[in-house]
C-alpha cells in the first residue's frame, strides 16, 4: 500500500520516475506561468557531498517520526553502525577509519534512505516551490514583479540554509546559481536577482544544466540543442574514422549506442524547438545514414531511414512523447503526470472522444508560448494515433504497433 510518504516533485530512484517526467513537468509549469504573463525566479541548488553527509542520527530519528516500527528503526540502526573503510595505494594500506555519517553506495537501500532523509527539505515549508531529482534541486517562483520573486526566493533560501544548519548538511555558493525565465519582451533591460547564501552573493546566469538539459532564459533550447549537435559531431567524425573496420552490423550497432541515446535524451522536452535549430539535428542524423551506406553527400535520406529501418528524429520525439501519454493513461507514469495531460471523460454520454481515449486541452493558450508545452503538443500527437493501437493493453505492443505506423507513415 503506498503511504505518500516522498514529496510528490521527488523523481529520483523512484519507480515509473525519470530525469524526462522530472523535466516535463517543470518545463511545463514554467510555461504555463510565462504564458500567463509572468516570469519566473529559478535557483538550481548545489548541495556538497549530499550523500557523504548524512548524518546517521537524524535519520533514524527522521525514520521514527515517518512512523516506522521500532524493530525497523532498529535494523537501520544496525545495518548503519559499525561500518568501516580503508584506502589502499600501491601496497600500502591505511588504517580501517568509522564510518560515521552517509548512506552505503552502491547499495539497494542507499538511494532510498536518502530520499526519506532528504523528504522534508520540501515537506516542512508549504510555500517552497521546488523540484527534486534526488539531491538536485531547484527552487522557482513566479509572478509579474520581480521584487516579489527576489524577496520569496530569498527566503526560501534562507530557510534551506536553515535545514543544512539542522542537518549537517551545506549549500556550495559558489555552485549555486540563479536565473530569470520568461518571453523575450519580459524580459528586456537588465533584469537580474539579487539573492545570497550565508552572505555570498548568487551568480546569475542565462543557461543551466538541469539533469542533462541545458535550460535558458527564453526556454528556447538553443544552447542545448547547440551541445547535442557537438556530442553527435563527435560521434559521427569517430564513426568515419573507423568505417572501414565495420561490418553492416556493427555499423547499426554504433548508431543505436553511441548515437540515439544522444538524439533521444529527453527530446520531449526539447525536440519541438524552433524548426532551424531542430534541422541541424536532422542534419546530422541524415550524415550519419549517408555514412553507414556509403552514399553521396547530396542523396536523399528518406530511401536511406527506409533502407536502415530508421525513424526520423522528428518522428522520435512523436514516439517518445506518445509512449509518456501511454504510460500516464495507464498508470504507469508519476501522479503529477496527470496534471499535465488530460483525457476525455463524460459521466453521462459514450463519447467517441472518451472511447478513443483522445487528449483534451485544460485551458485555452494566451500567447504562441504556450504551444511548445508537453500538454498542448502532445494532443495532437496522440490523437492522430488510430485508436486500435493506443488503446492496446500492452506498452511493448503499443511501442511496435506505433513504430510501424510511423515508419510506414511516410
Amino acid at each position: 500500500m503506498s503511504t505518500n510518504i516522498l514529496h510528490k516533485t521527488q523523481s529520483g530512484f523512484r519507480k515509473q520516475h525519470s530525469c524526462q517526467t522530472s523535466l516535463t513537468r517543470l518545463i511545463d509549469t514554467w510555461i504555463k506561468y510565462i504564458d500567463n504573463g509572468k516570469l519566473i525566479g529559478t535557483v538550481f541548488l548545489d548541495l556538497k557531498k549530499t550523500f557523504d553527509l548524512v548524518d546517521h542520527k537524524n535519520l533514524l530519528y527522521k525514520l521514527k517520526l515517518y512512523h516506522f516500527s521500532l524493530k525497523t528503526v532498529l535494523l537501520f540502526t544496525s545495518y548503519l553502525s559499525n561500518r568501516k573503510q580503508q584506502v589502499k595505494v600501491g601496497n600500502v594500506q591505511s588504517e580501517f577509519m568509522e564510518i560515521k555519517s552517509g548512506v552505503p553506495q552502491g547499495s539497494i537501500l542507499g538511494p532510498l534512505l536518502f530520499l526519506i532523509f532528504i523528504n522534508d527539505i520540501a515537506c516542512s515549508c508549504p510555500d517552497l516551490n521546488i523540484d527534486l531529482y534526488a539531491d538536485d534541486s531547484t527552487l522557482f517562483k513566479s509572478d509579474t514583479e520581480l521584487s516579489k520573486i527576489e524577496s520569496h526566493l530569498q527566503s526560501n533560501l534562507d530557510y534551506i540554509s536553515k535545514w543544512c544548519t539542522y542537518n549537517n548538511m551545506a549549500l556550495h555558493p559558489q555552485k549555486t546559481k540563479c536565473m530569470i525565465i520568461g518571453s523575450k519582451q519580459k524580459l528586456r533591460g537588465d533584469k537580474h536577482l539579487t539573492l545570497k547564501v550565508n552572505d555570498n552573493i548568487l551568480e546569475n546566469v542565462r543557461s543551466q544544466k538541469v539533469l542533462g538539459v541545458y535550460i535558458d532564459c527564453n526556454l528556447s533550447w538553443h544552447t542545448h540543442i547547440d551541445f547535442v549537435c557537438k556530442n553527435l559531431n563527435n560521434k559521427i567524425s569517430l564513426l568515419k574514422h573507423i568505417l572501414y573496420y565495420l561490418t553492416d552490423e556493427m555499423k547499426q550497432m554504433f548508431y543505436n549506442a553511441y548515437l540515439v541515446p544522444i538524439f533521444d535524451y529527453c527530446c520531449t522536452v526539447w525536440g519541438k524547438s524552433n524548426k532551424n535549430y531542430i534541422n541541424k539535428v536532422n542534419n546530422l542524423q541524415k550524415r550519419a545514414a549517408r555514412l553507414i551506406l556509403h552514399k553521396p553527400v547530396r542523396t536523399p535520406t528518406h530511401g536511406l531511414f527506409k533502407q536502415l529501418k530508421w525513424l526520423s528524429f522528428s518522428d522520435r520525439c512523436k514516439y517518445h512523447t506518445s509512449i509518456l501519454v501511454y504510460k500516464t493513461l495507464n498508470n504507469m507514469a508519476p501522479l503529477y503526470m496527470t496534471d499535465i495531460v488530460s483525457f476525455s471523460k463524460n459521466g453521462h454520454y459514450s463519447l467517441r472522444s472518451v472511447k478513443h481515449n483522445d487528449l483534451v486541452l485544460k485551458k485555452k493558450p494566451n500567447t504562441q508560448f504556450f504551444k511548445d508545452s508537453f500538454s498542448y503538443y502532445s494532443l495532437s500527437i496522440w490523437n492522430e494515433i488510430p485508436s486500435n493501437i493506443r488503446n492496446f493493453p500492452s506498452i511493448q505492443s503499443f511501442k511496435s504497433l506505433y513504430r510501424n505506423f510511423l515508419f510506414n507513415k511516410n
